[in-house]
Order: C-alpha cells, then structure tokens, then sequence
C-alpha cells in the first residue's frame, strides 16, 4: 500500500510556499501608483480662463534628492494628467507647476498615503508693479530672553495678503513687493523660515525688502536679528496691521503700547512664552519690551527650530483661511 504523504515532497511544497510569502511581501510593500489631475486657469477678475498648450512640470521634493519628475502640455480645454509612484524619502512632497509671464505657480502639495487620485489646478495671473502693497494680515514677534549678557534674539513672522487679482512685482526703479523698518538697535538680521526664498529678501539701511513676486492669496516672510538685551525692544508698525502678536520668554519683562492684551502664556517645546495679542493695529503705534528679569535663554538658532517645526504656523493656520496656490 502506498502511503499518502511522501517525505520527499516537502522540500518543494515548502519552497512554493516560500515563494508565495515572498511575492505576497513585495507586493504589500510596492508602492501604490498615484495620479494627478487638473486645469491650468487664468484668473482675471471673477473669470477664469483655461490655458491650452501650456507646460506643466510635476514635482518631486525630498530630504533625498529634489527634481521634476515628469512634465507635459495641457490640452485644449487646459487639462493635465500624471501618473507617479512615490519612492525613497516617505516625507517627500509632490505638486505640480506652470509658469506664466517668467512667474512659477505652484499647486499645493499632492494627497499622500491613502489618496491615489489627486485633483490639483494651477491658477495663473497676471502681473503688475503698480498695484498696491500687499496688506498684513498679521505680524508675530518672538523675543527670546538673554542669550548672553549682551543681547537677546528675536524672529518675526509676517502674514502678507494679496486681495487684488495681479501678482505683484517688482517695479523697474526696483521698488521691493514688501518692505518694513528693522526696528532700532537691531543687528545681523537673517532670513528665517517662511515661503519667499532667502535670496528675494535684502537688508539694509534699516530696511528689510522683498522683491519676490506676490500672487493673490498670503504669504509668509520671516526674518530674524538680535538686539541689545539690557535695553527695550520697540516694534512700530508702518503699516495696518489685522493682528499683532507678541511672544516674550521673559517672564519679568514690562510690555506696553496700544490695544494690547494679555492672553494665557504658551509654552513651545518646554519653554514658556507670554501671550499678547492686539487687532486692528494703525501703522505709527509703539510697542516697547523692555527688559526687567532675566529667564534661560533661548539661542536664535533654537528659535528658527521652533518656527521651522510649524509651531507659528499651528497658530497662523488657526486664525487664517487656507492660503491659496500662488507664485514662488
């Protein structure tokens, strides 16, 4: 009688298997193909207008490499498609751009895990070095305590609103889209975190200027600079300003001028912060910090840290509508 299970068949049966296991895990772990859809528009007023034969490049951005990835012209209703596959840095960003009239317009980045097909238009407009200044729709200032015995660091973040349907640019004099006075005493400012790249902001004689083009919708600029720790730190709006807020480590510190109010103090990555908040701020209005106590420091490099981790723009994105796609 010939028996049913045969010992010599187990090796094969356990390799099949194997091999099943195998194909199974590679393709759990593939990655899942995506794809983007949408229109490239031109805003002019209420209307948009679509944009046939227009490039559109889509974008891959990562802490291990940053290149466009595919590109292709729009259709003649102004429509694009793109199939990807992410791979690499699982942080990546991917979106998509157009350039109209030498200005780049970005999309805002594409669904990630869990979102196959994205829809992702790309709003176009016109340009104008005529238009008025952006208004600010809220400006934040943090001042560290102490450093050292000498001087105390401070960033500021601006909120810039565009309500018009022109991007701005600069004008031929080389007027800057953007500018505001350091305030007095201030030294060695440096661009910090924000959407307008380091190299479209300037200093000089006191004056922070930003040439990069603004489209309708916000953008954020901030810079930082350090001032002397033992005498007051004055901010004087040259503009209206919807909000301004005021973050102080110190915890002695005397703050003063205009509408302000003092709200709960915050604390952003274990260290605590007085609250102050003021609306509707008229440009000419002074307000002092002055220095009293002395709390540990908070170095300017940990300060772009705290900003860079998006604890500012927690707070931004709480109070502001969602910014629309605009030029870079």
């Amino acid at each position: 009688m010939k028996p049913f299970w045969r010992p010599q068949a187990q090796p094969a049966l356990q390799i099949a298997a194997l091999l099943l296991c195998v194909v199974h895990t590679a393709l759990a772990q593939a990655p899942t193909a995506r794809q983007v859809r949408g229109r490239v528009l031109l805003e002019r007023g209420n209307s948009e207008t679509p944009m046939p034969g227009h490039w559109v490049v889509l974008h891959r951005v990562g802490r291990d490499s940053a290149a466009p990835s595919d590109s292709g012209r729009s259709d003649a209703a102004g429509r694009f498609a793109f199939r990807y596959s992410p791979f690499g840095d699982s942080t990546a960003v991917y979106f998509v751009s157009s350039t109209y009239g030498g200005i780049a317009y970005f999309s805002e980045p594409l669904g990630r895990k869990g979102s196959a097909d994205t829809a992702a238009n790309i709003t176009l407009f016109d340009t104008s070095s005529a238009a008025g200044p952006p208004t600010i729709a809220s400006r934040h200032v943090i001042v560290g305590a102490g450093e050292n015995e000498a001087r105390r660091s401070v960033i500021e973040l601006f909120v810039l609103t565009n309500s018009g349907d022109r991007t701005l640019v600069t004008a031929r004099g080389g007027r800057p889209t953007f500018e505001v006075a350091l305030p007095p005493g201030a030294a060695d400012p440096e661009v910090a975190e924000g959407d307008v790249a380091a190299a479209a902001v300037t200093f000089g004689a006191g004056i922070v200027r930003v040439s990069a083009p603004l489209a309708p919708g916000t953008k954020r600029v901030s810079y930082s600079y350090n001032v002397a720790a033992d005498e007051p730190l004055a901010i004087t709006p040259t503009a209206d300003v919807g909000l301004l807020e005021l973050l102080v480590e110190d915890s002695l510190a005397v703050v003063t001028g205009g509408p302000l109010h003092e709200d709960a103090p915050t604390v952003v990555a274990g260290r605590g912060f007085r609250r102050f908040t003021a609306r509707g701020v008229t440009q000419g209005v002074t307000f002092s910090i002055s220095p009293v106590g002395a709390s540990p420091g908070i170095g300017i490099v940990a300060i772009i840290a705290l900003c860079a981790g998006a604890v500012m723009f927690i707070v931004l994105r709480r109070s502001l509508l969602a910014p629309r796609a605009g030029a870079g």
